[in-house]
């Protein structure tokens, strides 16, 4: 039996294996099959190719005038040679807009320079209109002085009839009471002490009064002088005035060519940011034409226009070998069509149905291929649009570097210059402001101090005198006090006093009459400067008209010019930068022209040639896969496969009949060996039978009746604990995720106040935010 099993195992193995080897042949056969039918079709591609190919070539000849035999080659050279043209026109279409665009520069900033001058020429009217307002109030208040000047010269006058009655006067009563003193000294009467007391206290009064008036201008004549001098004051204060007043008039012409040249400084300053202002204008127009154009930014425009031209290129490639698979599918569907046969392989149809269903399944191809062809046509007319934008965006991008990059920062230079410049003039300015403020703060003070000098300067001779006075009374005094006796001294004071009396009260009228001097004379002083003051406005009147002559021919002249410029220079200008502007867009729409016509050209050049480069590459490849050796070794190829399936088909029918053979004699021997197993089973379930009979006798018995119970008993147990072990993998669970949560809204917390605690401290500067996984 075992060699027979053997036998058995090794024939199957045999069998598989020829099966085996059949299978391979016949997977060896179809292989070769495949590739004949391969090989047919590309036979049949091959001359379809070859005539796509002499039908671009014919396309070529008569569009480019191209003759071969290399239509290749030199349709790459025609291509380059447009190229090179397309290149020659963009640069010369670059040196037009760039030549036009400096003469509409160049138009621009004329017109910028007559704007400039008008708004000048009008601020210049402006200011000569309000200095000839001003000139004409001077002259005004010249006449109105013209005519207060013999008032005031009266008013002098009759002060000095006053002052010259006053005087003699003075003398008069002077002389009496020389004459009476004189009587008193005859009379040996001597009242020295008194006189000597009055005086001391009308030196005290008026060394008081001097005191009082040096107090007020002590500050005044220190700054004025560098110290307090000792009187009389008169002649310095008047010098200090003149040279004060000629200071005052060399800081008001330093101010006015300083107010000048601050004028022609922000005028240059509003004129370069004017410029500026333009040109960046200028350069957002732009960058806006380039975002309306291509809906990106100047930066992105020349990596959008690379990969536009990898798409179109790539879309291109794609629609050719569309076309070429919608040609070949129509042309098979005609052939299986005409020939009722396959088109690869030429077997023929048993039947019609199955050409036509092959025809159907050809069209329905051919059907879906001119679908995705009008796709592909769309994506490459919208990348082509796309790529004329961007080229024109890309002109765009390089006038707004040249703008940016030359004429732009000669402009902030030119700005940043004039703003310092009129930054330190604007502090010069100020600082001689400041330093006429003070001067004419100065003069100011030293005009009050005029006012009260004359009466410092009597006051202070009226001191001097009381001073002499008092040293002569005492002198005498002193050379009385031995000679006359004392009982004789005061009966004579006493007879005397009535006297003394009278003096005092005509000393009392001598100076309330010399107080009234005093005011005459101030008042005589000031009528006397107020009339030097009109002088000299008087003085000025002829030159304040010459003034206000000057501001108005000034004033005719500039507004003759602005309207020359207005009637002449201006519309001159803007018909120049019309007429750049309307050259400069006819030049670019020309040279626009021109590069789509190029464009076109060469997109179209290049689509022959891409299409005939792809059809000599796929002609070469049928050449060399289509050779006949390569044919004969395929049908050498399929009769040894059909040989060797004969053979191994021979050889596998033996081994089946061998295999049959021996089934035959192992059933026989299984026979026997059954019923040699059935009598020992027999055998076996009598000894079964046996030992039901004795279980059965023993589970009637008492110990077997409760084992139930104890079963039932144990299985609840079973069954509580098992619940228990549930309950507490449930309780495990439930704690284990309520843990976990815990944890992760733990974890949530620290990550909040971390991120918190992050950007407090650092800012996010560099690392925006912080966690822990």
């Amino acid at each position: 039996m075992q060699q027979l099993e053997t036998k058995r195992e090794r024939l199957r193995a045999n069998i598989d294996a020829i099966s085996k080897d059949i299978a391979r042949i016949v997977r060896e056969k179809e292989e070769a099959e495949s590739e004949m039918r391969k090989a047919i079709s590309l036979k049949m591609i091959y001359g379809e190719l070859e005539n796509d190919v002499r039908s671009i070539q014919q396309e070529v000849d008569t569009a480019y005038g191209i003759h071969g035999p290399d239509y290749v080659g030199e349709l790459h050279g025609k291509i380059a040679a447009e190229e090179d043209v397309l290149r020659n026109l963009k640069s010369a279409a670059n040196a037009a807009r760039e030549t036009a665009q400096n003469r509409v520069d160049a138009a621009q900033m004329e017109l910028t320079k007559w704007n400039c001058e008008l708004s000048s020429a009008s601020a210049r009217i402006q200011q000569r209109k309000n200095e000839m307002e001003a000139e004409q109030r001077k002259l005004q208040k010249a006449q109105m002085s013209q005519n207060q000047i013999a008032e005031l010269s009266q008013q002098i006058s009759t002060v000095e009839t006053s002052l010259s009655e006053l005087p003699e006067m003075d003398n008069v009563r002077a002389e009496g009471l020389r004459s009476q003193r004189q009587v008193l000294q005859r009379e040996k009467f001597n009242d020295i002490e008194r006189d000597i007391e009055r005086k001391k206290l009308q030196k005290d009064e008026q060394q008081q009064e001097l005191d009082a008036l040096m107090e007020k201008h002590s500050e005044t004549l220190a700054s004025a002088f560098g110290k307090v001098s000792k009187g009389p004051w008169s002649k310095a204060v008047n010098d200090m005035l003149k040279s004060m007043e000629q200071s005052n008039a060399s800081l008001e012409k330093e101010v006015k060519i300083c107010e000048r040249d601050l004028d022609r400084a922000s005028q240059a300053l509003r004129q370069a940011s004017i410029n500026e202002e333009q040109l960046v204008n200028d350069v957002d127009s732009l960058r806006k034409k380039i975002t309306e154009l291509c809906g990106c930014t100047a930066q992105d425009v020349e990596d959008n226009l690379v990969e536009t031209r990898l798409v179109l290129s790539k879309s291109r490639k794609e629609l050719a070998s569309l076309r070429t698979k919608a040609t070949l599918y129509e042309t098979w569907s005609e052939e299986v069509t005409k020939k009722s046969c396959c088109p690869l392989c030429e077997r023929r149809f048993s039947s019609k149905a199955g050409a036509v269903e092959l025809s159907g399944k050809l069209l329905d191809m051919s059907m879906s291929v001119p679908e995705e062809i009008e796709r592909l046509e769309r994506t490459v007319q919208e990348a082509e649009e796309k790529e004329r934008r961007l080229v024109s965006a890309q002109n765009y991008v390089d006038q707004s570097r040249k703008i940016m990059d030359e004429k732009v920062k000669v402009a902030r230079k030119e700005v940043g210059h004039y703003s310092k410049e009129e930054a330190s003039l604007t502090t010069k300015l100020e600082e001689l402001k400041e330093k006429h403020g003070k001067e004419a703060t100065s003069y100011k003070r030293l005009l009050d101090v005029k006012a009260d000098v004359s009466l410092m300067d009597s006051l202070f001779s009226s001191i001097r005198t009381l001073t002499e006075q008092l040293d002569e009374l005492q002198e005498r005094m002193d050379e009385s006090e031995d000679n006359v006796p004392l009982s004789q001294m005061r009966r004579e004071l006493v007879d005397k006093e009535e006297n003394i009396s009278s003096l005092n009260s005509e000393l009392e009228e001598m100076q309330a009459n010399f107080s009234e001097r005093n005011r005459l004379t101030t008042k005589l002083h000031e009528l006397r400067e107020r009339r030097i003051s009109l002088g000299e406005i008087a003085a000025q009147f002829e030159q304040i008209r010459r003034t206000v002559s000057q501001c108005r021919n000034e004033i005719d002249e500039l507004t003759r010019r602005r309207e020359e410029i207005m009637r002449h220079e201006l519309p001159k200008a803007e018909e120049e930068l019309r007429q750049a502007k309307g050259a400069r867009d006819s030049a670019e729409r020309s040279a626009k022209g021109q590069e789509e016509v190029k464009h076109s050209l060469i997109r179209d050049m290049r689509n022959h040639y891409n299409g005939l480069v792809a059809l000599v590459e796929k002609l070469n490849k049928a050449a060399v896969t289509n050779r006949p050796e390569k044919l004969e070794a395929l049908n050498r190829r399929i009769a040894e496969c059909d040989a060797s399936i004969i053979e191994f088909e021979k050889r596998k029918t033996g081994l089946e009949i061998s295999f049959n053979d021996l089934e035959g004699s192992r059933a026989v021997k299984e026979r026997d060996e059954s019923g040699l197993e059935k009598a020992r089973l027999k055998g076996q379930l009598e000894e079964v039978d046996k030992k039901i009979s004795e279980a059965t006798v023993a589970l009637a018995t008492k110990e077997m009746k409760q084992a139930e119970s104890f079963y039932h008993e144990v299985v609840v147990s079973k069954i509580v604990t098992q619940e228990m072990i549930t309950d507490l993998e449930k309780y495990m669970q439930c704690l284990d995720s309520s843990i976990i949560q815990f944890h992760s809204d733990k974890m949530i917390a620290i990550n909040r106040i971390l991120d918190e605690l992050w950007r407090k401290v650092y800012g996010g500067s560099d690392i925006q935010s912080i966690c822990i996984k």
